[in-house]
């Protein structure tokens, strides 16, 4: 059994024991959440508690360089003694919905049905290090929440939770945005609006007829409109208002009742 294999196999397993006396129904996937922000968090502070021992090495007479080397010396020896752990715990998911333990509270689990499931919504950044899933939050019909943030827990739990979340809301509640469509009624998301016509924002407009091509990431909050003989880009992002993913859906359909090709990434 390779490495990965060993590793994912005990989450596996607690995800199909737990979801089994919670009443989760078949277990489909888990994710270890992530331990890099435990071991950043930690670095800073042993530096922190470091920072007076090499001032005072520099003031008894010792080279900054040889000080500063020996206080980095110090710091990743400690933090090479601290085992990894995890913010935010396991994230499973079942047929019927979404299990989150926390390492802070592995007793007392988040579990999201759903048949519960209400809302999705998406908070997409731009960084330093280009455009990304910071946070996703996961809404039930009784007012609940379960926050997933992609530093805190790990990207890739984020992403798998949006990703259910929005399979089964999409089932759900892209049908009659895309009867809307078909009746010649317009559909809005936020400064984003779609017709049987074309799409439009606050600053452009395109009919279908003009547009070549539309690209989306991330789940649809950001959208590429290609026009024109030489393909022109417009741009166009959504602001994240619960459930706006279903942007995509709406997109998708009006635009291949036009002919038009949309591409997810």
């Amino acid at each position: 059994m390779t490495t990965a294999a060993r590793e994912q196999a005990a989450p596996d397993a607690e995800g199909a024991s737990l979801g089994a006396r919670l009443g989760m129904g078949d277990y489909l996937s888990g994710h270890a959440g992530s331990s890099l922000r435990a071991r950043v968090v930690i670095g800073k502070v042993l530096l922190f508690m470091l920072a007076p021992g090499l001032a005072v090495a520099v003031l008894v007479g010792i080279a900054p360089g040889t000080a500063i080397l020996a206080v980095i010396m110090v710091t990743a020896l400690l933090m090479a003694t601290i085992p990894p752990r995890a913010t935010w715990g396991r994230l499973f998911v079942y047929r019927d919905g979404i299990i989150a333990v926390s390492s802070r509270d592995e007793a007392r689990p988040a579990v999201m049905r759903d048949a519960d499931l209400a809302t999705l919504q998406l908070n997409i950044v731009e960084g330093y290090d280009g455009t990304h899933m910071e946070s996703c939050v996961l809404g039930d019909r009784a007012g609940n929440v379960l926050t997933i943030r992609s530093r805190l827990h790990g990207p890739s739990v984020c992403e798998l939770a949006a990703s259910h979340a929005e399979r089964v809301l999409a089932e759900r509640l892209a049908g009659p945005l895309t009867d809307r469509i078909d009746a010649g009624l317009p559909v809005t998301f936020g400064d984003v609006t779609v017709d049987r016509a074309g799409i439009s924002v606050l600053t452009w407009a395109a009919s279908w007829q003009e547009v070549q091509k539309v690209s989306t990431r991330l789940h649809g909050h950001r959208l590429s409109v290609s026009t024109g003989v030489r393909g022109r880009g417009k741009d166009a992002r959504l602001m994240g208002a619960p459930n706006d993913f279903l942007a995509r859906y709406v997109i998708e359909h009006a635009a291949g009742g036009a002919g038009v090709s949309v591409s997810a990434e």
